[in-house]
């Protein structure tokens, strides 16, 4: 009797410590085992599949779990959203904990157009290229457009008939581009050879003095020459300026020919001047844009001035509205060149644009009076010449009215 409780009590025991030991093996099962989800891709585009792997925590691959996208199971491990947005994915199997939540992102596709400049001239070459949202590049599979119509490859050379702008474009997939504008700089249109020419120049070469010339609205010149104004019709034929000198009433035509070798700006010329029997081969020089003569009006002159030279006065000269003249030498006035015979000017009369001319009553004295500048209405900065119209023969001025 008492030796069969004893075998029955170790039997209980016996199952009891088995019972016990299941026990533990399935919750040590359910605390152990946890689902571990990864994706291929955390960011896709609409259209696009992502893919799922799903393992334990030993590492063990575990392909029949199932995959919940925003709580509702998949088919299989792979998953192509409907529409753009954001999603959370989780792995869940009998007996395993949950993974943790991934958050996919599915994004709408989308395109970027580029140029290599923002803006351009005629001819040049833009370089366009493409990318999606991803920054990933799309410029060998997008086809791009230049005003609307496509063009091959993906470089575009500007055309002088674009206009002022370039609208540009791609399209890959049927995904169109943003638009981007790229602005024509227009070619200013240089000047005329007719138009530059016009004004006061200064020709500067090794071979002879300054020359001063003028080439007036009208196509007229004149330039004085050693001493004596020559004047005359121009002709511009090409890149040359013919110059027609009209002396006495007889016409010498081609008397100089100016040849415009270089523009150096609108102020500046590289030339080649030949004048008749003089420069026949041809002589280098430069033109150099002057400050424009003053346009003489004759009746600025009527009126009495004193005519100072470094601050002394030398003479009072008045200008009647007849043409006459007269001059009162200063005293102590002997010494200084180019006035000795100021004093017997009678007459003048307008001799160019900003000169007059100056003579006694038979022509044997000449003197000529160009007006460089109107200070103001009672003052004015001159240059007084003695017989010819040479720097050496010349002194500057300032007259003021009285």
């Amino acid at each position: 009797m008492f030796t069969r409780k004893i075998i029955n009590f170790a039997v209980i025991l016996l199952l009891s410590t088995f019972v016990f030991s299941c026990s533990s093996d399935d919750a040590s099962t359910t605390e152990d085992l946890t689902l571990t989800l990864k994706a291929n891709a955390e960011r896709i585009l609409l259209g696009e599949e992502v893919s799922f792997d799903v393992s334990d925590n030993k590492g063990k691959p575990v392909t029949d779990a199932t995959i919940l996208v925003d709580d509702k199971a998949i088919v299989g491990h792979t998953y192509k959203a409907t529409a753009a947005g954001t999603f959370k994915v989780v792995a869940t199997k009998a007996n395993y904990r949950n993974s943790q939540a991934l958050t996919i992102t599915v994004a709408t596709e989308t395109l970027t157009v580029k140029a290599n400049k923002e803006t351009a001239k005629v001819n040049d070459k833009i370089t366009l290229s493409a990318e999606n949202s991803e920054q990933k590049d799309f410029t060998a599979t997008s086809i791009f457009y230049v005003n609307n119509k496509p063009i091959e490859g993906n470089i575009y050379t500007v055309l002088a008939t674009d206009g002022e702008s370039l609208t540009v474009y791609a399209v890959n997939n049927h995904v169109k581009s943003n638009e981007i504008a790229i602005q024509i700089e227009q070619e200013q249109e240089q000047p005329k050879l007719e138009q530059i020419i016009r004004g006061k120049w200064k020709l500067s070469n090794a071979a002879s003095h300054d020359i001063i010339y003028n080439f007036y609205e009208g196509d007229t010149f004149d330039f004085v020459y050693f001493g004596t104004l020559m004047q005359g019709d121009y002709r511009i034929i090409g890149d040359k300026i013919h110059l027609d000198v009209i002396s006495s009433g007889m016409k010498m035509t081609d008397y100089s020919i100016i040849t415009i070798k270089e523009q150096i700006s609108v102020n500046e010329l590289d030339v080649l001047l030949t004048v008749s029997g003089i420069h026949e081969q041809g002589q280098p020089g430069r033109l150099i844009r002057q400050k424009e003569d003053v346009a003489l009006d004759i009746q600025q002159l009527i009126g009495t001035w004193k005519a100072e030279l470094n601050g002394q006065k030398i003479f009072t000269i008045t200008f009647n509205d007849n043409g006459t003249c007269s001059v009162i030498q200063a005293e102590n006035t002997s010494g200084i060149p180019n006035i000795e015979s100021v004093q017997y000017m009678s007459k003048y009369e307008k001799y160019s644009t900003n000169t007059v001319i100056l003579e006694n009553r038979n022509g044997a004295y000449t003197y000529y009076l160009t007006v460089e500048e109107f200070t103001n209405a009672s003052e004015l900065k001159a240059t007084l010449f003695e017989y010819v119209l040479f720097p050496q023969k010349a002194n500057a001025l300032i007259l003021k009215k009285m």
